[in-house]
């Protein structure tokens, strides 16, 4: 044992006798074993994590991808401490030795916010504590975003911070910097506050079929800082400004998930019965599968003239985009039976 120990202390530690090459290959072996030994560490404690994370998802999946990614960011930074203890341990220059600690900060500080990062991201797609919503899924993107840039600004100011520059003069800076951005962005910033105006006030959300000022119908599809994009009927991408959307009036024809209803008239000749022609309209409109029965879809006199009276057909879908093809179905099956039954549209 005795001379084991002997053994490792000749060919570790330095001796006065060693030649330059000798002493190299006696730190090299330091800087392996220094290495290694860290390199188990970092191992041990991701296998450790990936053990109380597989128990936690059990539980709750959100605790388990929490557990994951701190048990996976130890694991690279102890993996990249390894790696500079295990250079520093070599005869190397003062600068080199500067430059060395100074990528590893930099490598850690991002490993750790990328974590950070990916944490919150998951808390706030999970979006519930204790099974309770925590915010509207229409301003999660804003939230998202802010997030970002936040905890972006916190790592660059911590990394300017450790090469010793003058935050205040460059938050100074950014501060009349922005200032005069946001003069000659006016109209852009004018629509980001509409659009944080729209995800609080929610008169909208994602999915609801909303009418524009200029008649155009659209379902919405997102809302943006600067814009929002409906998808008229006929699939084509409808972007409004934020700014004019804040400042006029909008029919949400479907609010919340909430049904959505549609309508389309027929103007007839006072020739024709209005009551034969309401009943041959709604036989044709309980018939078709495509619309709800409940509540149940109905049929008006909305206007009338000496010549001609307007019938108002209304019913009630799920889905907002069934409502052109349903009146399509309803106003086929209406010719065939009005052909039928000899009921004209016109006043002669």
């Amino acid at each position: 044992m005795n001379n084991i120990i002997e053994f490792i202390k000749f060919a570790v530690y330095p001796n006065a006798g060693d030649t330059t090459f000798q002493g190299l290959i006696k730190e090299f072996l330091v800087a392996i074993v220094l290495f290694f030994a860290i390199w188990c560490l970092a191992e041990l404690i991701q296998v450790i994590f990936s053990k109380i994370s597989v128990f936690l998802s059990k539980k709750k999946k959100i605790l388990g991808k929490i557990t994951e990614t701190i048990g996976n960011t130890l694991y690279r930074v102890v993996f990249i401490f390894a790696i500079y203890k295990g250079v520093s341990h070599l005869s190397i220059t003062k600068s080199i030795s500067e430059v060395l600690s100074n990528g590893v900060f930099v490598a850690c500080v991002i490993i750790i916010f990328i974590a950070i990062h990916k944490i919150v991201m998951g808390i706030i797609e999970n979006n519930t504590i204790n099974d309770e919503q925590l915010f509207s899924s229409t301003i999660q993107p804003l939230i998202e975003k802010i997030s970002s840039v936040l905890l972006g600004g916190v790592a660059l100011v911590i990394l300017l911070k450790h090469f010793n520059y003058d935050i205040v003069s460059l938050i100074t800076a950014f501060g009349v910097s922005s200032l005069v951005i946001g003069l000659a962005a006016k109209d852009a910033l004018a629509n980001i506050i509409s659009g944080f105006i729209l995800l609080v006030d929610r008169p909208f959300s994602r999915g609801d079929r909303v009418k524009l000022t200029n008649g155009q119908v659209g379902d919405v599809i997102s809302i943006g800082l600067r814009s929002t994009r409906f998808k008229s009927p006929d699939g084509s991408i409808i972007t409004m400004p934020n700014t004019d959307l804040c400042n006029s009036m909008l029919i949400n024809t479907r609010y919340n998930g909430s049904l959505s209803l549609g309508t389309t008239t027929l103007m007839l000749s006072q020739k024709n019965s209005v009551e034969f022609s309401k009943k041959i309209i709604e036989d044709i409109i309980l018939r078709n599968e495509g619309l709800l029965k409940d509540p149940q879809p109905w049929v008006r006199v909305s206007s009338m003239t000496i010549r001609t009276y307007t019938l108002t057909i209304g019913f009630w879908v799920n889905d907002p985009a069934d409502i052109s093809r349903i009146i399509d179905e309803i106003m086929m099956e209406i010719l065939k039976e009005f052909k039928l039954n000899n009921i004209s549209f016109d006043s002669e």
